[in-house]
């Protein structure tokens, strides 16, 4: 930083900047025995939607039998598909163990 009389004048620096990351969707499966509150529930938990979000997103489960979370980078996406198999994994409820989450590569 220099100054010039009562001017401060900053130089910046260029910085090079690679090609952006490959992004990942985490991708919620649908099935048979998972109830529709429990993935509600946890995509609040694990992904911070608003219940209104959750809930449209769980119906798209429902009726295309997946739904697509996402873009993530890949280290992010996989921490949220390890944390949403850990929340079914810890479920009360059997069924609701069966909840199957993936990644795949983002368009």
């Amino acid at each position: 930083m220099t100054t010039a009389g009562d001017t401060i004048v900053e130089k910046k620096e260029r910085v090079a900047i690679g090609p952006p990351p490959k992004m990942y969707n985490v991708v919620v499966r649908d099935n048979t025995v998972t109830e529709m509150l429990f993935v509600v529930s946890m995509l609040t938990d694990v992904f911070n939607m608003n219940k209104e979000t959750a809930i449209n997103k769980m119906l798209e489960v429902h009726k295309q039998k997946r739904t697509n979370i996402g873009p993530f980078t890949r280290d992010i996406a996989e921490a949220k598909k390890n944390r949403c198999m850990d929340y079914a994994r810890n479920a009360d409820l059997p069924q609701n163990r069966e909840l199957l989450t993936t990644m795949e590569p983002a368009p």
